[in-house]
């Protein structure tokens, strides 16, 4: 299934969102973000959520963006200045979210029983 998203309920959304005519990084990095942390919309009422769980996912996984090969978190303004942004990902409950976090917890663990290096 493919990924679909929607910037036209983004306030300046051309301005926001792209750079001469192509998609910004960062509008880039929160599309493809909706599916990691199981949140689909940025909207008025959960973007402070949708930062948590971005944020929370970047110090675990690592960043989304760098700059000059340095990595870049995406801050809340940046997610703020997104609402609007939806996609057809799916949407994770908080314990599914951090479902997700445990699993890999244990992912570590049994590799480093079986001797296997760390990815």
């Amino acid at each position: 299934m493919s990924l679909d998203y929607r910037f036209g309920e983004i306030e300046n959304f051309k301005k926001i969102c792209f750079q001469k005519g192509k998609m910004n990084p960062l509008s880039h990095a929160l599309v493809f973000a909706t599916i990691a942390i199981g949140v689909n919309e940025i909207t008025k009422r959960n973007w402070i959520k949708f930062y948590a769980r971005l944020h929370f996912w970047e110090l675990v996984h690592g960043t989304y963006l760098s700059k000059d090969g340095k990595p870049v978190l995406i801050s809340a303004e940046e997610v703020k200045r997104h609402i609007g942004l939806s996609t057809n990902a799916s949407m994770l409950s908080e314990a599914g979210f951090l479902r997700n976090f445990s699993r890999k917890l244990k992912d570590i663990e049994q590799s480093v029983i079986a001797g296997v290096p760390e990815k």
